[in-house]
């Protein structure tokens, strides 16, 4: 057994070596900038590359660098045989195989990363030949979860295809909270939920590929917009935090990574992250609930740790609100607010 080996225990957590973690993950990291997003706060980085390929030592060679990166660890996928011919649409299970036994013993490695959206046509998987490769997956690796991302009211019927559901909320954080809810209903409160949310710039991306040159200074989602959607992780009791994506060279996304701005406000949200996770972590049982005003809804999460008592709130509407909290009285909050506030004892 790896020394660093990550399993989903009974609650739906991450766990190493016995205790809860809350990991912090990003999508297309490349090595050249690995050592820069572990400084962020990040725990786990990944490419596409291996979605596409069937060259374990290349992607060896990639956990290598995660590794040498200050212990930063990642996600690999499989090749989906889309472009190959040699994947897991097509059923190739000696591929699955040969890159669990190549890479399973790696302490860079996080989770495996099954597959992404199976009821797309173009990459249609049955939730049968899924399960089948998953639990391959897990007979020769039970040590690194296995985790999945699909969405419609179908989705339940991959549920054995993954040990945490990794849903995408690439909305407003109204949209978030709304995301996850429903990803709940269709799977009937019977699975976890790692939260995966989106930095990038919807317009200029829109912009970029009808040849506009994107405005770094114009980056749509500010500070204010990444924190509320980061911290409605914690929130909305999800069992780590994901964001899609880094992708610095990527030519058709505008991404908070082109943008030095977006980028630093976006890093010291990753952080003020990393400095809760104690509390996140601590074993006491949490509370939620949300306070409406008009149609702004502020979501809040509250836990008692050591005699303290802490209440972390957010509007996850575009307005300005005022709500009575639980133990704090009245709060006003600007827009996409996140407040994080000492429960008074009584």
């Amino acid at each position: 057994q790896p020394t660093n080996a990550v399993v989903i225990d009974a609650h739906g957590d991450y766990v190493q070596a016995g205790r809860r973690i809350f990991p912090l993950g990003i999508y297309e990291v490349t090595p050249r900038d690995m050592p820069e997003v572990r400084a962020s706060g990040f725990d786990v980085v990944h490419t596409y590359r291996w979605e596409g390929s069937t060259n374990d030592v290349a992607c060896r060679a990639y956990l290598d660098a995660c590794w040498a990166a200050d212990g930063l660890r990642a996600f690999i996928g499989f090749d989906r045989g889309t472009h190959t011919g040699t994947g897991i649409v097509q059923g190739d299970f000696s591929h699955i195989a040969r890159r669990v036994g190549m890479l399973a013993d790696h302490p860079a490695l996080f989770c495996w990363y099954l597959f992404d959206e199976p009821e797309i046509l173009s990459q249609d998987v049955s939730p049968e030949r899924l399960t089948a490769c998953a639990d391959l997956v897990r007979a020769l690796d039970p040590y690194h979860p296995v985790v999945m991302t699909t969405w419609n009211k179908t989705m339940i019927n991959y549920r054995r295809t993954w040990d945490t559901h990794w849903t995408q909320a690439y909305r407003d954080p109204a949209g978030v909270v709304k995301q996850v809810e429903e990803h709940r209903r269709f799977l009937k409160n019977a699975s976890p939920i790692t939260l995966l949310v989106n930095c990038n710039d919807g317009a200029q991306t829109t912009a970029r590929r009808q040849g506009v040159k994107p405005d770094p200074e114009k980056f749509s989602r500010d500070y204010d917009h990444l924190r509320a959607c980061a911290f409605l992780s914690i929130v909305q009791n999800c069992n780590g935090l994901w964001w899609w994506w880094f992708a610095r060279d990527n030519g058709e996304y505008v991404s908070a990574s082109q943008c030095p701005k977006a980028w630093a406000d976006l890093a010291k949200v990753m952080k003020e992250i990393v400095a809760l996770r104690p509390l996140v972590n601590a074993p006491a049982p949490t509370q939620t609930g949300t306070a409406v005003d008009g149609k702004a809804k502020v979501e809040w999460w509250r836990k008692t740790v050591g005699g303290k008592t802490t209440l972390i709130a957010v509007n996850t509407g575009k307005e300005p609100a005022a709500v009575e909290l639980p133990g704090v009285g009245r709060q006003a909050f600007r827009r996409h607010e996140v407040k994080i506030l000492d429960v008074p004892t009584r």
